[in-house]
């Protein structure tokens, strides 16, 4: 690592390249808003380490999915009454069971993304097919990342997280009879 201010770091390299191949793709894949949300997909999941780049991924396609699914179950029961009111409380509700479904299900890290979802789901009023708008961004996500996580393994792979050396089983059998021989606290 240098001390440059002017210094450009292959994390950096690596998302702008993610973003120009994302771009490419979508001239030729006639899927229109795909692009913007696969080039976040590819940002998002552009992390220091593959666990890390992992991790986001799955939190960005779960979130999406889960948010989405219940945004157009929402807007499927709710699609009869289209007063202000409704729809105020329907999203507080949803709101409020989408946090605690991810708490109870132990999935805390997918809140953000999936509220960012379902409120799309349910206050945008271009969206004619929820379900549809769901499963699509899922798939524009997925191909961002698919793009994000290619270009981290090809390019400088980013360094796992180290974990401690083995030890040796002679060393590991010497630590204990050390560990035995000392009086307890």
């Amino acid at each position: 690592m240098t001390n440059s201010k002017w210094h450009v770091g292959m994390r950096n390299v690596k998302t702008t390249l993610a973003v120009a191949i994302c771009i490419i793709v979508y001239w030729y894949v006639d899927r229109p808003g795909g692009l913007i949300l696969a080039c976040i997909a590819a940002i998002v999941s552009m992390q220091s380490t593959i666990e890390e780049a992992m991790s986001e991924s799955v939190k960005r396609i779960a979130g999406t999915l889960f948010g989405g699914i219940l945004g157009a179950v929402l807007v499927s029961i709710n699609s009869v009454h289209t007063g202000r009111i409704i729809n105020l409380l329907a999203a507080a509700l949803g709101t409020m069971l989408i946090i605690f479904l991810c708490n109870l299900l132990g999935y805390p890290q997918i809140i953000s993304m999936s509220l960012v979802v379902f409120l799309i789901v349910v206050f945008d009023p271009s969206l004619t097919h929820p379900f549809s708008y769901a499963m699509n961004r899922v798939l524009d996500s997925g191909i961002g990342i698919a793009i994000s996580v290619v270009i981290n393994l090809i390019i400088r792979k980013p360094k796992p997280i180290e974990a401690a050396p083995p030890i040796a089983p002679a060393e590991a059998a010497e630590q204990a009879e050390i560990a035995q021989q000392q009086p307890p606290d």
